[in-house]
């Protein structure tokens, strides 16, 4: 598996700089220091410690005494003219006090208050690889309350732009490059950033990409993988130090290398950026984290599977009697357990999780996707609320703001910051592209038409906006149109072949309730696609070289959210497979609507189709 480096050097920020990549001035301006990172880190612990000490103390020794330490850290950070980051701890005053492993007890599941004092923690003492992946992780979990979010969001922001510094930015542009290219940038920064856990990445990356085995395993060269180990001892030291989580899945094998391959694609997000996870998800991300050794992880997540289910049940407790030793020793950890167990855990809240959108009857949300995109529309919210935005995150952040809250069914906001992104915008089509999409989800055919009249303006050949105006020739029930526009999207050379190959299905389906036979081209598109991928198969079982059972089976692979999706595909394909009735078609593009995957085509497609 290969990393992406847009998760760990600079998060979501870069989706919206990925044209400044190249330039250096911009990324200059908008850079962040770790001093800059520690002192914001440093506030949201003080804090949140005084949000601790509201708590019961008598009610609550473990959140109590964790209190207590956390004073006495503040005292002692603060004793200097300038804070001593240097004087904390987290090893100590986290991973292996009972005293925070028992107010994580005490503390109803829903509140997500000291995972993000953690991430915060590590912040302030300079772990700011570290720091992320905790507060990465806690968003996962169900949404949290906006007040709790906003600290979380504000942080990430500042860690994303502390990744705009070197060597992150130098590491981001060679990215690009072959591996034996690589070699000189990245060993370069190795040497000038030893503490670098992104520099480390990259060269055991870069490495595994030169010998063509993965970082991650799954079923690769074990021996190749073991040399590339030994003669990286120091990145291998270095992600131990700084991003602990990372070092264990990387120097797994065996059982546990299978256990930690899962891991890794788990906690990367796809194409949308999703990585919120199921319950089933949780569990499952529970045993592989133990499986390679990653015990505290282990336990965080069995915390959010907690937190998604609402409440603890016997299982939670056993998972916790297991691994808690590990971390405390086996007395405390007995200890603990039994109180827990006897039901002497108060459940007290500070802040807690809120109920992720699920749509209406008419527009079924997957509550994963609907919590994806209010994370989103959130996170541009709360970035423009700030105040704090440059005016490249201001243009993204609206942009971001507008596609989230069209999916989300917001349309006023949504209008909202469209009016105030196009002034700004440096790209015209995508202004035009989403006020189509929002002309369309309201049902206004004039907007519509006259926005897509725009698109098309902007971008004859549809190179890059097929997907958009064919889908609003669907959402008008426009089939030959559509068509028309997909085929577009397929001919284009220049797309991604994966791309190419959804625009040959969308097309053939279109073309199908337009009366126009696009086999052909759904039959080459194979040619175009890998052999073995996903969209081959889907375009197997459109063309019936696929049994409708064996098709459903391929898709439920995966985690809840990609399982979810795949259904949604699957069921669009069949519902155009050869010998197809209406019947047939319109129960299979029921079941593609009723997944909820907004912000599919398919599922836009089987939702007009019904609708019309």
């Amino acid at each position: 598996m290969k990393i992406n480096w847009r998760q760990f050097l600079a998060g979501g920020l870069l989706v919206g700089l990925a044209g400044c990549a190249s330039l250096s001035n911009p990324l200059d301006d908008l850079a962040a220091t770790k001093l800059d990172v520690q002192d914001q880190a440093w506030g949201e612990v003080k804090d949140l410690t005084a949000s601790l000490e509201r708590i019961d103390s008598a009610a609550n020794p473990g959140i109590a005494a964790l209190v207590g330490e956390l004073q006495s850290l503040i005292n002692q950070v603060e004793a200097t003219p300038t804070p001593d980051y240097e004087a904390i701890d987290a090893e100590t005053l986290i991973r292996k006090n009972p005293n925070f492993w028992r107010a994580m007890l005490e503390l109803n599941p829903t509140d997500p208050t000291l995972m993000v004092l953690e991430g915060m923690i590590l912040g302030a003492a300079g772990h700011v690889e570290n720091a992320s992946d905790i507060l990465e992780l806690s968003r996962a979990g169900p949404l949290l309350e906006k007040e709790i979010d906003q600290k979380l969001v504000m942080q990430r922001r500042t860690i994303a732009m502390y990744g705009l510094n070197s060597p992150g930015i130098e590491l981001l542009r060679a990215e690009g490059l072959a591996a034996d290219q690589r070699w000189e940038p990245v060993k370069r920064m190795e040497q000038r950033y030893p503490e670098s856990a992104a520099a480390a990445l990259a060269v055991l990356q870069m490495r595994c990409d030169l010998a063509g085995v993965d970082l991650t395993p799954a079923s690769t060269d074990q021996r190749m993988r073991d040399k590339i180990l030994a003669a990286e001892p120091g990145a291998v030291e270095t992600l131990q130090k700084f991003k602990p989580l990372w070092a264990a899945l990387i120097t797994a094998n065996g059982e546990a290398g299978d256990a930690a391959r899962r891991v890794a694609e788990m906690l990367t997000p796809d194409g949308t950026g999703v990585i919120n996870f199921s319950e089933e998800d949780f569990e499952k991300l529970v045993a592989d984290l133990n499986r390679v050794g990653a015990t505290d992880w282990a336990l965080r997540a069995s915390r959010l599977q907690m937190a998604q289910r609402g409440g603890h049940n016997s299982s939670d407790i056993q998972v916790w009697r297991l691994m808690l030793p590990d971390l405390i020793g086996e007395e405390a950890a007995q200890a603990m357990i039994s109180d827990w167990e006897n039901g002497q855990m108060s459940g007290a809240k500070i802040y807690t999780t809120v109920a992720e959108p699920t749509g209406t009857v008419d527009h079924p949300m997957n509550s994963l996707v609907g919590g994806h995109y209010e994370r989103r529309r959130r996170d541009a919210a709360l970035m423009l609320e700030s105040g704090l935005a440059t005016d490249i995150e201001k243009t993204s952040a609206l942009l971001f703001l507008a596609e989230s809250a069209i999916h989300l069914g917001k349309y006023d906001e949504a209008e909202r910051a469209l009016s105030e992104y196009a002034p700004i915008a440096t790209d015209p089509r995508s202004v035009a592209q989403q006020q189509l999409q929002l002309a369309m989800v309201r049902g206004d055919k004039v907007g519509a038409a006259m926005a897509l009249k725009e698109v098309r303006k902007r971008d004859r050949r549809l190179a890059y906006s097929n997907f958009i105006a064919g889908n609003a020739e669907i959402m008008a029930g426009n089939w030959k149109a559509a068509s028309d526009a997909f085929i577009r999207g397929y001919k284009n050379d220049l797309a991604d072949p994966m791309r190419r190959g959804f625009a040959a299905l969308h097309a053939y389906g279109a073309g199908q309730l337009a009366g126009d036979d696009r086999s052909d081209d759904l039959r080459d598109a194979l040619d175009v696609v890998e052999e073995d991928s996903w969209i081959s198969k889907l375009l197997q079982g459109a063309l019936g070289d696929m049994d409708r059972e064996q098709l459903l089976a391929t898709a439920d692979e995966g985690r809840d959210y990609i399982i979810t999706g795949q259904r949604c595909e699957a069921y669009f394909a069949l519902a155009f497979a050869p010998g197809q009735t209406i019947a047939g078609r319109r129960a299979d593009l029921t079941a593609c609507r009723d997944t909820g995957m907004v912000g599919y085509i398919e599922y836009e497609f089987a939702r007009q189709w019904l609708k019309h």
